[in-house]
């Protein structure tokens, strides 16, 4: 199973998902926060970022995974958004995003997603 790091800076939002992957058998980490996002990605060293999209006024979740990027090249990133376009589609894609989720999305989706992302 995959080692996962959620940022979503929707407290209740990362820990469902949290609890419903770990209970699927992943290692998982939740934060809600960027500087919080680059230390754990740091010391937990995830395979899978599943990043929300809109993480705040200055930075978002494609430049948080751009970063973590920069020490963990193999990272795979899954975006998750409420607000999906084909910009946001596009620009996922230049970053070499994985996969762009619409919110609110099923878990047995995001299930599958992960499975190939990992």
């Amino acid at each position: 199973m995959a080692r996962v790091l959620i940022v979503d800076d929707e407290v209740d939002s990362g820990e469902f998902l949290g609890l419903a992957l770990r209970r699927q058998g992943h290692d998982v980490r939740a934060v809600t926060s960027v500087s919080e996002a680059y230390s754990m990605g740091v010391e937990f060293r995830p395979d899978v970022l599943i990043v929300d999209w809109m993480l705040g006024p200055s930075v978002d979740g494609i430049h948080v995974a751009q970063v973590l990027r920069a020490g963990l090249p193999r990272l795979q990133v899954i975006l998750i958004t409420g607000r999906p376009s084909e910009a946001l589609e596009s620009k996922a894609a230049a970053a070499e995003i994985h996969t762009v989720l619409a919110k609110p999305f099923d878990l047995t989706e995001l299930a599958g997603v992960l499975d190939a992302a990992g």
